[in-house]
């Protein structure tokens, strides 16, 4: 399996479902490291590349899940390249990226797998407001990124301003600091 023609495939269907990445870094490429998941920024080329786990090297689900994670990660980073500053990672960022791996899992029979195990993590709860968020408006994420592309930023009064009619506490615990 070529890692970067998945991660290309993943990001083509990331796009259409949570709208076009930020044009402040392109991305690198994908490989499987002593670490991770994790997305590492290489500033001076403007590029995240992706790492997965070790687990991903012989484990079809991990590699999936994993690096459709990641690519949500690339399309919204929390760092802004102009600056080198990381933003706060919001549990609407983790919440993207955590329910497009059980959406893509679904594509391989073992989406139930894969939420079963992310509910027991802190992975969890951002997953399922996500969900809850997308139940009530399918483009709700294309929506808030092209109201603000850095979506660390967002704050629950810009679901209004962004179109989305959700309630108050959805939004405010959506817009609360990611914690593990």
């Amino acid at each position: 399996m070529d890692l970067d023609d998945l991660c290309n495939n993943l990001r083509e269907i990331a796009t259409n479902m949570c709208g076009p990445p930020r044009g402040d870094w392109q991305l690198g490429k994908v490989r499987i490291g002593d670490f991770g998941p994790c997305t590492i920024y290489l500033p001076e080329e403007r590029c995240i590349d992706i790492q997965l786990s070790p687990r991903a090297d012989n484990d079809f689900m991990q590699t999936i899940y994993q690096l459709a994670h990641e690519v949500c990660h690339t399309l919204h980073p929390s760092r802004d390249a102009a600056t080198l500053v990381a933003d706060k990672t919001s549990v609407l960022n983790e919440g993207i990226s955590t329910w497009f791996s059980c959406f893509i899992c679904d594509r391989f029979e073992f989406g139930e797998v894969a939420r079963a195990s992310t509910a027991q993590t802190p992975y969890g709860p951002p997953m399922n407001l996500l969900a809850e968020l997308m139940a009530i408006d399918s483009d709700s994420v294309k929506k808030l990124r092209a109201y603000q592309p850095f979506v660390d930023r967002l704050s629950a009064s810009d679901f209004i301003s962004a179109g989305l009619q959700v309630p108050d506490e959805l939004a405010h615990l959506l817009t609360q600091p990611f914690t593990k």
